[in-house]
């Protein structure tokens, strides 16, 4: 089920992201996002708190043969210290990083930080997919922080939407912050 959702999301991303665009990736985790927004952007910023993460992104984008690609280590709430130019696009895809130790979780306040930080940066136009599992407890609270922040973001300066099974409890969705012209 998430395969179709991350495909879902890719195919969004794209519909927002030409080969001359500046994209993040606030959370690298095992590289799939990033390879993916390399192969459409012109750059890729790729944030990650865990170096084992990047070690892996690294590696995923060397045997792709992409190096447009900045990788950071560093958390994504920090955003803003390594970006000063204006952002197309943003993904996070929240949780814990596959095969490796799930107490180590993105959190709901590191979260809605570089959300909120990220949001400054996207271009008008542009597009933020954020990609929250509620199958852990971290989870769960960090999904309904993301998604209140989401719905008080003001009407008339973004567009939110959400891709969700309903009919699957602790299913993972994607919400969609598209900040208006």
């Amino acid at each position: 089920m998430s395969k179709r959702l991350i495909s879902f999301t890719h195919k969004m991303l794209e519909e927002y992201i030409t080969s001359e665009s500046v994209v993040v990736d606030a959370t690298a985790g095992n590289g799939h996002d990033t390879a993916f927004l390399a192969e459409i952007a012109g750059h890729v910023f790729a944030f990650d708190v865990q170096e084992e993460a990047l070690k892996s992104t690294r590696e995923r984008l060397r045997t792709s043969g992409l190096s447009n690609v900045t990788l950071i280590h560093d958390s994504h709430e920090n955003i803003p210290l390594h970006i000063y130019k204006d952002v197309d696009a943003a993904v996070f895809n929240l949780g814990y990083l596959p095969g490796s130790d799930k107490a180590l979780t993105t959190k709901r306040e590191t979260t809605l930080a570089a959300i909120e930080n990220v949001l400054e940066l996207i271009v008008p136009g542009g597009l933020v997919a954020v990609t929250a599992y509620t199958g852990h407890n971290e989870g769960k609270e960090e999904a309904r922080a993301v998604t209140d922040f989401a719905e008080s973001l003001p009407k008339d300066a973004y567009k939110v939407s959400v891709y969700k099974f309903l009919n699957r409890l602790d299913a993972p969705f994607t919400l969609f912050i598209e900040k208006l012209k």
